[in-house]
C-alpha cells in the first residue's frame, strides 16, 4: 500500500518538486496546501499518512499546522525548512513534530526516510517484509 503525503509549504517551485520526488517513490500526493488553516482542514478530512510542513507558509505558519494537527490519529510530522538552526528544532518538537529536515541539504535524507516508512510499518504490524 503506498505512502499518502500531505504537503504544506508556501513555495510552488518546491511543491512541485516534492511532488516528482515522491510520485516517482511510488508514493500518493493526498494533498497540499501554502497556508496554515486549509492544511489543518485538509488533513483532518484527508487522513494522510505523513505531512511534510514547512515552517513559513503564506498565511499561518508550521507550527501552527503542527499543533493543529496533533492527536490520536495524526500523520507523522516531518518539518521541511529554511530554518534549520537548534532553536526552531526544538520548537518544531515541542509543537508535535516527528521528524526535522533542513530544505538546503536534507530532502535526499527526508526520501530515504520515507521510503523506509512503510517497510518499518508493516514489520511493526507483525507483517513479513517483501
Amino acid at each position: 500500500m503506498p505512502l499518502h503525503v500531505y504537503i504544506a509549504e508556501d513555495s510552488p517551485i518546491l511543491r512541485k518538486l516534492l511532488r516528482e520526488l515522491l510520485t516517482g517513490q511510488g508514493m500518493v500526493i493526498a494533498g497540499e496546501a501554502d497556508s496554515a488553516a486549509r492544511a489543518i482542514d485538509e488533513i483532518a478530512t484527508l487522513r494522510p499518512d505523513v505531512a511534510i510542513v514547512d515552517l513559513s507558509l503564506r498565511e499561518g505558519d508550521g507550527f501552527e499546522v503542527l499543533r493543529g494537527i496533533a492527536g490520536a490519529q495524526a500523520p507523522i510530522r516531518i518539518v521541511l525548512t529554511n530554518y534549520g538552526n537548534p532553536g526552531f528544532r526544538i520548537a518544531a518538537s515541542e509543537a508535535g513534530a516527528d521528524y526535522f529536515f533542513d530544505k538546503a541539504n536534507q530532502i535526499h535524507e527526508m526520501i530515504r526516510l520515507l521510503v523506509a516508512l512503510p517497510h518499518a510499518r508493516s514489520r511493526v504490524n507483525g507483517a513479513p517484509d517483501n
